[in-house]
């Protein structure tokens, strides 16, 4: 991106449509989102590295490597009309998703990869063996 006079970033818009965008999810079935409740979004961060947001790398991304269904937590479903729009506006096949419901922790936290960290020394202190075989 250039720079325009005064110091401020261009950037790209893309003219999306206000009509609904619909999928039929493997989980949740058909979701439909009315255009007016998509809201603007970036594509690229306006750092001086011009990163891309995740909607736009997960869509450039998830088509180079011919990715055809994308499996993922229901907290997701907002990200997927712009997801829709951002593969028909690159011109990219849509792949089919799921949306499954959040599985929740104890505390009623959403449970992740990251939930209830443990270091290291603390399965060893349990007896986890080091090897798998």
């Amino acid at each position: 991106m250039d720079r325009c006079r005064g110091g401020a970033r261009r950037f790209v818009s893309i003219p999306w449509p206000l009509t609904q965008v619909r999928w039929d999810d493997l989980i949740q079935g058909q979701v439909e989102v009315a255009g007016e409740e998509i809201e603007d979004f970036i594509i690229l961060r306006s750092d001086d590295r011009e990163t891309p947001v995740y909607n736009f790398a997960a869509v450039v991304d998830d088509a180079s490597m011919g990715i055809t269904h994308v499996l993922r937590g229901a907290d997701h479903i907002p990200n997927t009309p712009k997801q829709i729009l951002l593969y028909e506006a690159l011109g990219y096949p849509v792949p089919i998703f799921g949306h499954i419901p959040l599985v929740l922790g104890p505390d009623r936290e959403k449970l992740s990869k990251r939930h209830g960290d443990v270091a290291l020394h603390e399965y060893q202190g349990r007896g986890t063996c080091p090897r798998p075989w």
